[in-house]
């Protein structure tokens, strides 16, 4: 039902994550930190079960989704020494399309320019 996430003077912050915690959220909204669906649909429905969210709370799932993808593309950059070509294949980017603009300061997209940089011979 809920993640644990921090210890923020002995409140947990909890991520709702499943159609189960929306009573808890509705009543006690202060103890989430976010929603994470599992997709668009499930966002949407929940969304709309609760009335809307709070407009501090709205892109926690893109955020979510963008950092998950960052992880993995930093992994299989850094890690497994991954081309471009091969990070594409798990891992498309559409550049300045609007998750990327929104989640601004994104290390991916810094890890995939130096990446091109690299393979451009312009950096070691």
């Amino acid at each position: 039902m809920d993640i644990p996430l921090c210890q923020n003077s002995h409140k947990p912050q909890l991520m709702l994550t499943g159609p189960e915690a929306l009573p808890l959220y509705r009543s006690r909204p202060e103890c989430f930190a976010g929603a994470l669906a599992p997709d668009g649909t499930t966002c949407a429905k929940w969304a709309e079960a609760l009335d809307g969210l709070p407009n501090g709370r709205k892109y926690t799932l893109t955020y979510a989704i963008e950092a998950v993808r960052a992880i993995i593309g930093d992994y299989l950059l850094r890690i497994k020494g991954c081309n471009l070509a091969q990070l594409n294949e798990v891992i498309r980017c559409e550049s300045m399309c609007p998750n990327c603009l929104l989640t601004e300061n994104c290390s991916l997209r810094d890890e995939r320019v130096d990446q091109e940089l690299r393979e451009a011979g312009e950096i070691e």
